[in-house]
């Protein structure tokens, strides 16, 4: 299988699974640790300018076996949620959901992180921002599990333009994190449910199809209570 070929999301609300991205580290913010998730909260770089926009996340390193949900948490569990406060004038994006992973809990099937993950999402400046350093936070509350669910929750700041700090550069930390988002494709694609089964098909541009092979293809819905997961 041709290792570029990382995985999709298509517009009817299904993730295709193609292939898997390693994990990086890097980078140097506020961190908390619960007792089965630590948090922390950096930025793609230290400085942001007038009208830019730049990548912002919250990274969880999750203890073994344990995990935490994606946007369609799967049969069980809850999404992790982040509400930002900002200066005035700032925006940030929804968070840009990596692929998750399939864990099974018989008969339950979830989908999640173990391990580490970065929740990512855009911060947009205005055109016009104050001099000296700018501060942010972030609540953010998930659901660590394993055989029982824990909450997690904490408030983490991230300052920008702190003209006392080292400039970082955690840009190629962050080229790595994003590759693992899905990338819409708008390939010819259908579903239908027909006597209690569940069809998809899709049509993959030959620059696709010839590498890859298709029984490694999962499929993944974005939407909860489309299909029976397990």
């Amino acid at each position: 299988m041709n290792i570029f070929i990382r995985r999709v999301i298509l517009s009817l609300g299904f993730i295709l699974l193609i292939t898997s991205s390693a994990v990086a580290q890097s980078g140097n913010e506020d961190k908390s640790t619960d007792q089965h998730v630590q948090f922390r909260v950096l930025a793609e770089k230290s400085s942001i300018q007038p009208g830019e926009e730049i990548w912002i996340g919250v990274e969880q390193s999750i203890s073994p076996h344990w995990h935490t949900y994606w946007i369609n948490p799967g049969d069980s569990g809850s999404s992790t949620r982040h509400k930002w406060n900002l200066p005035d004038g700032f925006e940030v994006s929804e968070i840009q959901w990596p692929t998750p992973d399939k864990i099974p809990y018989p008969p339950l099937l979830n989908y999640g992180y173990s391990d580490k993950v970065m929740l990512l999402q855009t911060l947009k400046a205005p055109e016009n921002i104050p001099e000296g350093p700018l501060n942010l936070s972030v609540d953010v509350e998930a659901l660590v599990c394993k055989e029982i669910c824990i909450p997690a929750y904490g408030t983490f700041k991230l300052t920008l333009n702190n003209p006392n700090n080292m400039e970082e550069d955690n840009s190629e930390y962050f080229e790595r994190e994003i590759s693992k988002i899905p990338s819409e494709m708008n390939w010819l694609s259908a579903f239908e449910a027909k006597d209690g089964v569940f069809y998809f098909s899709t049509t993959l541009p030959e620059n696709y199809s010839k590498f890859i092979d298709q029984g490694s293809i999962e499929l993944i819905p974005v939407d909860w209570g489309l299909v029976e997961n397990a």
